[in-house]
Formats: C-alpha cells, sequence, structure tokens
C-alpha cells in the first residue's frame, strides 16, 4: 500500500449516495483496529463478514448476494432492543 494512500480519503469520495447504501447494509470501512485482524483500507461486511477493497462496484455484488440478502432480511425482522444487541455482538466479534 503507498505511503500517502489514504482510504478514508477514498471512501470519502464515494458518492453519497454510495456510502448511504454501503452504511445501511452494514458496509464499514476499516481502520486498522475496528475490525479485529483486518487491516486498514477494506470495505468490510458485518454481517457476513467479506471484504473487498474499496469498490461499490465489487461490494454491491456482495450485497446482492443470497447470503447478505439473507442475513439483511433477519435483522430487518427483529424488534429494535434484539436488533442493537446483534449489532452491538457483531462489533465486539468483527
Amino acid at each position: 500500500m503507498p505511503p500517502d494512500w489514504d482510504p478514508q480519503k477514498q471512501y470519502d469520495e464515494l458518492p453519497a449516495s454510495q456510502r448511504a447504501i454501503l452504511e445501511n447494509n452494514f458496509i464499514g470501512l476499516s481502520d486498522g483496529e475496528k475490525y479485529y485482524g483486518l487491516e486498514k483500507g477494506w470495505l468490510y461486511c458485518e454481517l457476513c463478514r467479506k471484504k473487498t477493497s474499496i469498490s461499490f462496484d465489487i461490494m454491491s455484488t456482495h450485497l446482492q448476494s443470497e447470503k447478505h440478502q439473507r442475513y439483511l432480511r433477519w435483522m430487518e425482522m427483529q424488534p429494535d432492543e434484539a436488533r442493537m444487541k446483534a449489532i452491538e455482538d457483531m462489533q465486539l466479534t468483527n
């Protein structure tokens, strides 16, 4: 990775509509600390534990996958309290 590469800047340069889609689908940007064992600069699906480079096109393919859609439907069916607990647990284990 080039020493002057700033993954956060690259992520921020994605159109706001694409960032919103990623964030609403439990996709985060790794910073080297947020997701245990994952170096900075990856888009990471907290539901499926899938990582890709900072590319909306690549991650959007994952978002359409059966596995991601199944996990997303499960999350959406949970009551707010259970959903918040699941999100908290994902953040602790990811």
